[in-house]
């Protein structure tokens, strides 16, 4: 009788502990346990300063491209003709293809931009990130048009003709 109990609940566990899981944790999971909640968090720091276009502070959270293009007073007064209002993580790989150079992460999702005018619209983004020293770095939310503008900023980077 209380092996038969054991072998009701038991599966019950498991699966309301599988339930209770925020979205976050699934999609996150291929990151190192270790170094998980301090991404999550440490992003969502990251997506706040973007979308309140703190460029001063997010300039400490950055890597890659823009981070070694432009000094941090270049960076600040950087005229964006976009701005990211929202970005929900949907899938997280380890990177592998080498497309930011120094990137190890590689989150894709849904982002909310809005333009100089105003207007919104939902585009998919893609933010690459990096883990150094015990702390996370990030290259802020990309869309296709805002890595076709960075190709732009590179004259020695040319697009296929």
């Amino acid at each position: 009788m209380g092996k038969s109990i054991i072998a009701l609940i038991l599966p019950l566990l498991l699966f309301s502990s599988a339930v209770a899981q925020k979205p976050e944790e699934s999609i996150f999971s291929p990151v190192p346990a270790e170094s998980r909640a301090s991404l999550i968090e440490r992003l969502q720091v990251m997506l706040e300063l973007q979308r309140k276009d703190d460029r001063r502070a997010l300039y400490e959270m950055m890597f890659g491209p823009l981070a070694s293009k432009f000094t941090k007073e270049e960076f600040i007064n950087l005229s964006a003709t976009t701005r990211v209002v929202e970005f929900t993580p949907r899938r997280v790989d380890k990177e592998q293809l080498d497309l930011i150079p120094g990137a190890s992460w590689r989150i894709a999702g849904d982002a909310t931009v809005r333009d100089a005018d105003g207007r919104e619209q939902k585009k998919q983004g893609i933010v690459f990130a990096q883990y150094r020293n015990g702390e996370w770095y990030f290259t802020g939310v990309l869309t296709l048009e805002s890595v076709l503008r960075r190709i732009e900023l590179k004259p020695e980077i040319k697009p296929p003709a």
